[in-house]
Parts: C-alpha cells; sequence; structure tokens
C-alpha cells in the first residue's frame, strides 16, 4: 500500500506547479453566480484540461446558470465510481478584488474562489492526475462540477443540483471539495431557509402618527425576537437586510425583512419554521400584517450511518499509509453534500484546500494544503474497498 502511494505522492509533487498555475488561472476568471458566461468559462478550461489528459468529459447545459460538467478518469473501469465535486461559481461581483483579483503573498494565494471553490476543484484533479500516473484503473473516477451551488442552485430551479446528484447516486462515495480545515473532515453541516418578510401597516403624516400604524415598528418586534434564535448547535436566526419607509414625516406603511435560518436536522427546521408563524401571530402590531415568502431552501447534511462508515474506512486508511487520521465535525454552512448524502450516497465534505476569509474580498487559500490535500485524498480513493461500507 505505501509502496504505491508514495508512487502516487511523487506525481503529485511532480504537477504541483502545472496545477497552482491552473488555480490561478480559472481564479482570474471572475464568476459570480449571475454570470452564466463567465462560470461557462471555467468549466471549458477544466474541461479542456481534462480532455487533454485524456479523461472523458460530459457537459449538463444549464439554463440561466452555468453548464455542469462530469470529467471522468478510467470511465471504462471495473469498480463501481467515486465521486469528488466542487462549484465553480463565486458570490462577489467583478472587480470586487481590484483590477488584477488574483495575487500571491508568501504560502498564500488570494483572489475570488480561491478557497471557495476553485482551489478544491483544482486539488481533485491533481489528485485524479497523479493516479493516473501511477498507473490507476480500480474505478472510474467523476469530477462532478457544480454551477450554482452559492445561491443553493435557485436560480436554474435546481436543474444543476439533480444533475450533480444523479451522476454522484450510482457513486460509492462521495467526496466534496469545499474549503477543509487542517485536521478534520466534515460529517454534518447546517440547512438553510431563506425568508422574506413583508410587513403592511397603515401609512399616515407624522404630525397624527397615533393614527397609523407603522411597519417598521412591527418589523423591528419581529427581527428582536428573531434574533434571539442563537443556537450554534441548532437553529440560527440573522435577518440581513431591512427596507421600510420612504419620508421621515411619514408613518411607514411597508417594510422588507430578509431573514437566513439555520438548521441541523429537519426536526429543526420544522420547529423553526413554526417558531417564525408563532412570532409573527403573537403580540402583533394592530393595524399591521406580515406575509412570508420562501426564497430558497437547503436541507441539512445529517450524520448518516454510512457517512460515518465511509470515515472509520477514510481513518484505517489514513493510518495504514501513516498519515494523521480526520476528526468528522459538524460546519455551520450550507453546501451540495446535503443533497447527495441525503440521497443514501456515504459522504464527507470539505476535502478542499485550506483557506480563510472565504465570502469576503481578503478570500485567500494556503497554497502548500495543494498537494498535500491531493495526497490524502488519493490515499483514500487508491486503497478504498465497497466492502469496508457493509
Amino acid at each position: 500500500m505505501k509502496e504505491k502511494l508514495q508512487t502516487v505522492l511523487k506525481a503529485v509533487d511532480a504537477r504541483c506547479g502545472a496545477y497552482i498555475r491552473l488555480w490561478e488561472r480559472i481564479c482570474a476568471i471572475e464568476s459570480p453566480t449571475w454570470s452564466k458566461e463567465a462560470v461557462d468559462q471555467v468549466g471549458e478550461t477544466l474541461a479542456g484540461w481534462a480532455a487533454r489528459l485524456g479523461w472523458q468529459t460530459e457537459r449538463f447545459p444549464v439554463e440561466n446558470s452555468g453548464d455542469c460538467w462530469c470529467l471522468t478518469l478510467c470511465p471504462d473501469a471495473p469498480g463501481r465510481p467515486a465521486a469528488l465535486s466542487g462549484h465553480m461559481d463565486t458570490v462577489h461581483a467583478p472587480g470586487a478584488f481590484g483590477p488584477d483579483p488574483v495575487r500571491t503573498e508568501g504560502d498564500w494565494l488570494w483572489g475570488p474562489g480561491t478557497a471557495d471553490d476553485k482551489g478544491g476543484i483544482v486539488l481533485g484533479m491533481l489528485a485524479m492526475d497523479a493516479l493516473a500516473a501511477a498507473g490507476f484503473n480500480r474505478r472510474p473516477v467523476r469530477l462532478l462540477l457544480q454551477s450554482d451551488e452559492e445561491n443553493g442552485s435557485v436560480q436554474c430551479g435546481r436543474r444543476s443540483i439533480d444533475y450533480i446528484c444523479r451522476r454522484a447516486r450510482e457513486c460509492a462515495a462521495f467526496f466534496n471539495l469545499e474549503p477543509a480545515k487542517r485536521g478534520t473532515v466534515t460529517v454534518c453541516r447546517k440547512g438553510i431557509v431563506h425568508l422574506q418578510l413583508d410587513i403592511s401597516g397603515r401609512g399616515a403624516h407624522a404630525a397624527w402618527c397615533c393614527r397609523g400604524a407603522s411597519a417598521v415598528t412591527e418589523a423591528a418586534r419581529i427581527i428582536l425576537e428573531l434574533e434571539k434564535l442563537k443556537d450554534e448547535g441548532g437553529v440560527t436566526c440573522t435577518c440581513g437586510v431591512v427596507s421600510g419607509g420612504t419620508a421621515i414625516n411619514s408613518v411607514p406603511e411597508h417594510c422588507t425583512v430578509l431573514a437566513d435560518l439555520r438548521y441541523f436536522t429537519a426536526e429543526q427546521q420544522a420547529w423553526a419554521r413554526r417558531r417564525v408563524d408563532e412570532i409573527i401571530r403573537t403580540d402583533a402590531l394592530p393595524g399591521t400584517t406580515c406575509a412570508v415568502t420562501e426564497l430558497s431552501c437547503r436541507i441539512p447534511m445529517e450524520y448518516t450511518d454510512a457517512s460515518r462508515r465511509l470515515l472509520t474506512h477514510m481513518n484505517a486508511i489514513f493510518t495504514a499509509c501513516g498519515m494523521p487520521e480526520a476528526e468528522g465535525e459538524p460546519r455551520y454552512g450550507g453546501s451540495d453534500a446535503a443533497e447527495v448524502s441525503a440521497a443514501g450516497v456515504p459522504t464527507v465534505d470539505a476535502m478542499g484546500v485550506e483557506g480563510s476569509d472565504t465570502h469576503s474580498v481578503r478570500e485567500r487559500a494556503y497554497i502548500p494544503s495543494l498537494a498535500a490535500g491531493a495526497g490524502r485524498l488519493a490515499a483514500v480513493l487508491l486503497n478504498f474497498d465497497d466492502a469496508a461500507l457493509g
């Protein structure tokens, strides 16, 4: 086992420089979720790289979002496929990182998507390339490229995530390449529901404010109650956007609140929605009403028995290869891994590069984690045994 792995690790080291340049290249393509053209440019760049290596490439057209891709090493190998996945879209509009969005400072690569999640995609490709160089042919390895993960696939009506799930469902295991935390992998994640609360009141001149019913006042009451939901191990709520009123000397007739609810289980999700309804109905300011619209919903990634067995098997491989074991831990952000896990596929997440300050203009990734993470992922793929999962 160790001898074969050493060949793979040498291949990782030999190819690492080329993959760092690929990393820089795709991060320089600023690709916010809403820009189909830019996300498609990233996908075409990666698919072109894979095709030159002789991998099978499959494009899945998606309207209103970037197209998805499945890049497959050893498509005709006899074993059950293993799936890797990362997303090509980023958060910020072009220009947010300045005229030169990507730069290197010491061991850190700064720029949009360096950690979340283009670094993870490049890590997966480096691991696959190194395996191929070492003669790997045990099973197909599919790298699934998602196009609109950052908004929960709402933009395309879930066509993208449905494609990812279809291509992953027949696989022995699913390894999601979201940003890593050293020494850990993610075994459960919070789900997220985004709500729009539209509060209506009764407008009036400020001189006769007692005759009105302020939508802003009612919004303030609702916000204060929602913001009490602050259980990191359970339900949290953040009211991130508030807009209302038209003039300083008028009682506001309308106010809108955008709220982010997060939860670890389906039971917590149901409780959170009931609590929102209770807050709206209880002690409402007379003359006001509130309508709730669900803008998006992501299910939680719950820690399943299948994923627990997968992590146990991974740690057995790491131990046999002389590598540190990984501790399974929760994360509070959402991810596509939740959908695949819910479909019954053994899943672990956060196997990408290490990074910091994701979703901000200070986003950066730790460059040495590219080779280190690719080596650990390759060790798992090289020695993975379906029978160990039961």
